[in-house]
């Protein structure tokens, strides 16, 4: 069965369908068929929160126990309890009824990003004065994110050291993978690279704002499906 194209997938074998503001998830075809006839599924209940690259529950088999790997963030909406009673169904339809949670996507918050050898890759939590002395790779003046990125700073008193303005997301991505600076991405732009274990990325320090996006369109414009679900 091939992997719908509809979806994110982790290389851990979980998929997140984007509906709206909500992210459906699930596990792979591959996943079920490694696992062989599955007989319980153990999700978290509604209220907790899944973290991107970290278990959020376990599924077993007549094999073995394995750990369900969260492929976005975001606070538990839903959880299919119908799997109690039928957990062979993620066997069965494993991208359709055998879905496993619906979770609210965590805002796309801005995010410190590493190359994973970083010093500051080890650390949990990371402090203003850790980077003071950190040669930053930012964006070009004029974007969302460098605006964001000056407020942070300004905000927190750092005084920052800018290495090199980059003109994209991807330069800034590279950069920063092949040792030449930190960087400060929106979240959503490095799930991937940091679900891969190629970026690490960190809480920024300090006060932080939230970044809101806005879609503006005429009344009497019919909007895409995608765009309906905006709000």
């Amino acid at each position: 069965m091939a992997n719908p194209s509809d979806r994110k997938y982790h290389p851990e074998h979980t998929w997140a369908k984007v509906e709206g503001d909500l992210a459906r998830i699930g596990i792979t075809d591959f996943a079920q068929d490694q696992l062989g006839d599955i007989v319980f599924v153990d999700l978290p209940s509604p209220g907790g929160r899944l973290t991107q690259g970290q278990s959020f529950g376990t599924v077993e088999s007549a094999k073995t126990v394995s750990d369900l790997i969260a492929p976005v963030s975001g606070e538990i909406v839903e959880v299919n309890s119908a799997l109690d009673d039928d957990p062979e169904t993620v066997n069965h339809d494993p991208y359709g009824d055998g879905w496993m949670v619906v979770v609210k996507l965590a805002d796309d918050d801005l995010k410190l990003v590493a190359p994973p050898f970083h010093p500051l890759a080890s650390k949990a939590q990371v402090a203003l004065d850790d980077l003071r002395q950190e040669a930053f790779l930012v964006h070009e003046p004029g974007s969302t994110s460098r605006e964001l990125s000056e407020q942070w700073a300004l905000e927190n008193g750092l005084r920052w050291n800018v290495r090199m303005e980059l003109g994209g997301i991807e330069t800034i991505k590279e950069a920063v993978k092949h040792g030449m600076g930190v960087g400060i991405l929106h979240w959503r732009s490095v799930m991937k690279e940091a679900a891969e274990g190629t970026l690490a990325m960190r809480d920024l320090p300090g006060r932080v704002r939230k970044r809101t996006i806005s879609l503006a369109y005429r009344k009497e414009d019919e909007l895409v499906p995608q765009a309906a679900q905006f709000n």
